[in-house]
């Protein structure tokens, strides 16, 4: 094996000790974009909305949605990404399962509080 890495492109294709991976411009790689890019857009929203979630301090929701996550990235991965091989793309199908759960349920929580608040300060203006 050839260590200099003069001799070898910079796309990373040989990790020393590992096996040989697909050169970024190859066809293997290329069809992951796609999935790749939907799960880091959405990944920034749910980053978003779980912050504000744990600036509100509601860590007893948050425990509960990343359990909740975590057994519906599960069963994606058991019942349809290994189903239809486990390839990589599938992969990447799963973290946007994960972010799309994410989204639903920190949007819905948020949408909620909000709501349950305006309710509050509708009762404390009827009794002003």
């Amino acid at each position: 094996m050839d260590l200099h890495p003069e001799n070898h492109e910079i796309s990373g294709t040989e990790v020393p000790g590992g096996p040989e991976l697909p050169a970024l411009g190859t066809p293997q790689v290329q069809c992951l974009v796609p999935a790749l890019m939907a799960a880091l857009a959405l990944h920034s929203v749910g980053a978003v909305f779980e912050g504000i979630l744990l600036g509100k301090l509601d860590q007893i929701f948050m425990a509960k949605s990343y359990l909740v996550t975590s057994v519906i990235v599960s069963l994606y991965e058991v019942l349809y990404a290994q189903r239809r091989g486990g390839r990589l793309e599938l992969v990447w199908g799963g973290m946007i399962v994960y972010n799309i759960s994410r989204i639903v349920q920190f949007s819905a929580r948020l949408w909620w509080k909000g709501r349950s608040g305006k309710r509050e300060e509708k009762a404390q203006l009827k009794l002003a």
